[in-house]
């Protein structure tokens, strides 16, 4: 049976960041285009994005307590119900009560982010 390269993890992450590098370095004159776009856009909607934002407001609490979607040309305000749990209140019963553990799952995960040096 053969055995797996094993992997040199140092190694892989210097060559990862070697290619992010390379990456920075032709992204950063369309990032510099994008971000004088963004500002251009954003000069040219502030009005309205304020006025929007100041109608979302008022509405929000009404489409929460009516518990429905709303569909409109242009716009769908969507409601959402989710429910919100204290973990720190749940941990503390698990100590008490074991079997609830079984409701918990590792969820880690590696995420990449790009830096600048």
């Amino acid at each position: 049976m053969e055995q797996e390269p094993s992997l040199d993890v140092d190694q892989l992450l210097r060559e990862l960041g070697q290619l992010s590098q390379q990456y920075q370095t032709i992204v950063a004159p369309f990032q510099a285009q994008i971000k004088d776009l963004e500002i251009a856009r954003d000069d040219a909607t502030a009005s309205l994005r304020f006025q929007m934002e100041t109608i979302e407001a008022l509405l929000r609490p009404v489409i929460i307590a009516a518990q429905e979607t709303r569909k409109i040309p242009y716009l769908t305000a969507i409601y959402q119900r989710r429910d919100k749990w204290d973990r720190d209140i749940l941990f503390n019963i698990a100590k008490e009560v074991p079997a609830v553990l079984t409701a918990y799952e590792d969820a880690s995960f590696v995420q990449f982010r790009k830096t600048a040096h």
